[in-house]
């Protein structure tokens, strides 16, 4: 197993390659004969290099440069020369140099034909030819972008063993290249200097002057040995090596831009620094940095070392764009992990296929997905610690905070194997004549699932329910940022999403409205986090707010029923709904025009309430002429950052009953209607009938692991309460997924 201490002492050496050339030895010059070429021709070492000085500008990795037009051939890439061109022959023949259309064309007399054409001045040298042609006649073997090929020990050089200054394999590669440069070691180094140039490359530090001095009272190998030993044991060691990981980690005690807030992430720094002093397996660094959290039965330690993935630079500028900031700090992580793990500069990727490292776009943001699934917000809103963090207990609670860390990591596993069979036991649950149950569709007026994922006009097609058109004014919707049940939409303050002709009730008829929302997390004053989730309501000076809403305020989720504010209204109200995370909301009115005939429901369940106003006199009307609106009344209250799905109402009240089955089961039925195979979902779909629906609904194995997992965490918590902060890295609760960005333009 490899370990820390011998990969990493040379990690400034081993990242950071990839942005440059790999270095290889100048080919000389034409007095270069043929007897000198290399004895074995390698693509990497000697190929490659001609090929991109002279080749690649037409026939390499830029697609704007990339010739011909008609048929593009890429010298970079084994596939294309070796697959038979528009005459049947491969550009390259194994093995056969004259047979060779590439040859053919580097030896040709025919300006038309010669390849490096004459207009591009990069004329072959004898020297340059001559070892394509060896290369072809052993084979023309391609080989790996050098980073992706195994290290592979050489032979050991055969010199004199008086010239081997030391037992380590590594001074026979010295004394042999001391040898053919002609030259002699240098004598033994003043053991004071000795110790001194030891104890800086180890610790970091000088050393003690009493080590200095037993050393050289007593020089020698074995002393020397036990000193470096010594030093490698010390906690400063440790500490030296991590230096430069944390390095690479973009490791900082504050947020980086703005008011560069202090942020609490030093238990990431302090685990960085055990690993070292424990000399951990690279393999289990790794993995611990990258998916600490989802480990099976992952402890305390794991969880604190995804706080590399939070080690990103972050800001609460008020004039910042989210999804800028969004996209960066994903760039900013899949980056990392490129130079980091990877050895490579994946950051050209962002914008198009990379050029020299073997990275696609594609390949890009297929890694940026994993990324932008980290519960957080893109802003730090200017406090110390955004979330996610987990709080570290005083020394006296830690005992019990490490067994509810592991109590829920172990459900949290359990529930992970039960999620990977839950196709299976879904069909043996419909083969036991079990399905999930539609709500009727009866007097549905508006069903906008808002799953289009681009353009700004659709139209609903929903069963028996009138066409209800809609357009995005001003703004327009940002489609696919998040996902819950399917890529989301959302409306900024600056959209008008308005449906003139739906909603028109009368304060004697029954109707509901639903639909899942995900409201900003910290509403910073009425204007941004407060207004009208739903709403077909006149503003107060032309009506006096005639009409009928959902309305958010602060964590109230309201229902407002008006003929006259407040004179004559309905205002019904429940507390505490979740803001920054997705969550369904509704009401049900009987048309009694009585604050009694309405119901909230929060995540299909009836909400306790409290009546605010109950002044509606029968025979008054609510009919407005103002439209049927997402995120606004008829012309305020715009909500900051609302993102919505699958959004109903209904011209009739929905029982309770019918309101558990809408957030997830009735979504689930259509799926099953629409793909009776589960094996044929998409992610989307999955995510909607087996999580949420089955396992969330149905299996009682699954309820029972996600109360324990709730539990736990509560529990975690409570013990964490007042200990201390570090940012640490958690999944959402949907599937990962990420766009590919043109240009890498947000």
């Amino acid at each position: 197993m490899r370990k820390l201490r011998p990969i990493l002492l040379s990690l400034p050496l081993m990242f950071g390659l990839s942005a440059c050339k790999r270095p290889t030895a100048a080919l000389q010059a034409d007095s270069t004969s043929v007897a000198d070429l290399p004895e074995k021709v390698s693509f990497n070492t000697h190929i490659q290099p001609i090929l991109s000085e002279k080749c690649y500008h037409c026939h390499g990795p830029d697609s704007g440069t990339r010739e011909p037009k008609e048929e593009p051939l890429r010298l970079d890439r084994e596939k294309q020369i070796f697959a038979p061109r528009e005459d049947g022959t491969p550009v390259i023949v194994k093995g056969d140099p004259a047979k060779s259309p590439l040859m053919k064309r580097i030896h040709s007399g025919d300006p038309d034909e010669v390849m490096p054409p004459p207009e591009t001045h990069k004329e072959l040298t004898p020297t340059e030819t001559a070892m394509i042609e060896r290369w072809i006649e052993q084979g023309a073997v391609y080989e790996d972008h050098w980073a992706f090929i195994a290290p592979k020990r050489p032979p050991l050089p055969t010199v004199s063993e008086e010239l081997v200054p030391g037992k380590n394999p590594v001074d026979a590669f010295v004394a042999a290249k001391l040898l053919e440069h002609r030259l002699s070691l240098s004598p033994p180094e003043d053991p004071r200097a000795l110790v001194r140039r030891l104890s800086l490359d180890t610790t970091g530090l000088l050393p003690d002057p009493s080590e200095v001095e037993a050393f050289a009272a007593k020089p020698s190998d074995a002393a020397y040995e036990a000193l470096v030993d010594q030093f490698l044991a010390a906690p400063t060691a440790a500490e030296h090596r991590a230096r430069y990981w944390l390095d690479y980690a973009r490791y900082s005690d504050t947020n980086g831009l703005h008011f560069d807030n202090y942020r609490s992430i030093w238990p990431y720094r302090d685990y960085v620094i055990r690993s070292f002093a424990e000399n951990k397996p690279f393999d289990q660094f790794v993995r611990e940095q990258l998916a600490g959290d989802l480990l099976p039965n992952s402890t305390v330690d794991q969880i604190v070392a995804t706080g590399y993935i939070r080690c990103a630079v972050t800001t609460n500028e008020g004039g910042t764009i989210r999804e800028e900031v969004e996209t960066n700090l994903s760039r900013d992580r899949v980056e990392a992990f490129g130079a980091d793990f990877l050895g490579l500069t994946v950051g050209c990727a962002t914008c198009h296929d990379h050029k020299f490292d073997p990275t696609l776009q594609k390949d890009f943001y297929s890694l940026t997905a994993f990324f932008n699934n980290i519960d957080g917000k893109a802003w730090d809103e200017n406090i110390h610690n955004s979330r996610p963090v987990l709080n570290l207990p005083k020394p006296d609670k830690r005992p019990a905070f490490e067994a509810a860390v592991a109590k829920r990591s172990a459900a949290m596993s359990a529930y992970e194997l039960r999620r990977r069979s839950a196709a299976d036991r879904f069909k043996a649950w419909l083969a036991g004549g079990n399905k999930p149950q539609p709500v009727a569709p009866d007097a549905l007026e508006v069903r906008l699932k808002l799953d289009e994922g681009k353009g700004e006009v659709v139209s609903n097609s929903a069963p028996k329910a009138r066409t209800a058109s809609y357009t995005a004014d001003t703004n327009p919707l940002a489609w696919g940022e998040d996902s819950w049940l399917w890529p989301s939409v959302r409306l900024d303050m600056s959209t008008r999403l308005a449906l003139p002709d739906e909603g028109d009730f009368e304060a004697d008829q029954p109707f509901s409205a639903a639909t899942w929302t995900m409201l900003r997390l910290a509403p910073s004053n009425a204007q941004t986090g407060d207004g009208s989730l739903l709403s077909r309501m006149g503003d107060k000076v032309r009506n006096g707010n005639r009409g009928w809403d959902l309305f958010v305020e602060g964590k109230k989720l309201i229902v407002h029923i008006v003929n006259h504010w407040p004179e004559n209204a309905i205002r019904v109200e429940t507390t505490d709904i979740p803001r920054g995370q997705w969550t369904h909301v509704g009401f049900s009115y009987d048309g009694s025009g009585k604050a009694a005939g309405v119901q909230i429901y929060l995540n299909g369940k009836p909400a306790p309430m409290t009546v605010a106003n109950d002044s509606l006199q029968p025979g008054q009307t609510i009919r407005t002429d103002a439209p049927l609106q997402l995120g606004r009344r008829e012309n305020a209250n715009p909500l900051r950052q609302s993102r919505y799905q699958d959004l109903r109402v209904y011209h009739r009240a929905l029982s309770k009953e019918e309101f558990v089955r809408l957030p997830f089961e009735d979504p689930a039925s259509e799926i099953l209607a629409a793909a009776p195979d589960p094996a044929t979902w998409s992610p989307d779909q999955r995510f909607v009938g087996l999580e949420r629906f089955f396992l969330g609904q149905v299996d009682p194995e699954a309820a029972k692991l996600s109360e324990t997992v709730m539990a736990a965490t509560a529990e975690i918590e409570a013990l964490g309460k007042d200990g201390t902060p570090t940012l640490i890295a958690a999944e959402k609760a949907t599937p990962a997924s990420a766009s590919i960005l043109t240009r890498g333009n947000y």
